[in-house]
């Protein structure tokens, strides 16, 4: 993902309204992977007490019960098993959920960069042929103009390809 993100960033760093699209996508995917994963964290002190102040003398665990003995041998070390498992394998699903959601947001943040790019590609034509006629992609005159503009909506296709294959592979 860093070297996506690199790809555009000479282009991010110049414009600030680019540079906030970048902060603002890398903010949310901090925040929801913070958020998520501080849930889940948070959860562990909900749900596995529950089972020692319901009903302690029934000497319940907090995730599977053991039928075969009812739970009487090692339940102490049954019960801290279920838990330290139990906190581990759902912070990995979380965290491994919240990892795609941040590779999409950044992704996304990375298109929003590069239509901008496009579009301030775009505003720079207009002005030119505003007065003119106008002409077909073939016909326009190669000044350094727009050969600064072709060089630089080849590497918006660069970028977006790059992001593709990113997406797709």
């Amino acid at each position: 993902m860093a070297g996506l993100i690199a790809v555009q960033d000479e282009d991010s760093s110049k414009d600030p309204a680019l540079a906030a699209i970048l902060h603002d996508s890398r903010r949310r995917a901090s925040r929801i992977t913070m958020g998520m994963l501080l849930f889940m964290l948070s959860q562990c002190f909900v749900w596995y007490p529950i089972p020692l102040v319901v009903h302690a003398e029934d000497r319940r665990l907090p995730l599977s019960q053991h039928a075969w003995d009812n739970n009487s041998n090692y339940y102490p070390l049954s019960y801290t098993v279920q838990c330290v498992c139990g906190l581990y394998v759902s912070q990995i699903s979380f965290a491994l959920d919240c990892l795609f959601a941040s590779i999409l947001i950044l992704v996304v943040a990375q298109l929003k960069i590069l239509g901008e790019r496009i579009l301030k590609l775009k505003q720079e034509v207009i002005p030119v042929e505003a007065n003119e006629n106008p002409r077909r992609w073939d016909q326009i005159p190669t000044d350094k103009h727009y050969d600064g503009m072709f060089r630089r909506l080849c590497v918006c296709i660069d970028s977006h390809q790059k992001i593709l294959r990113y997406v797709s592979g």
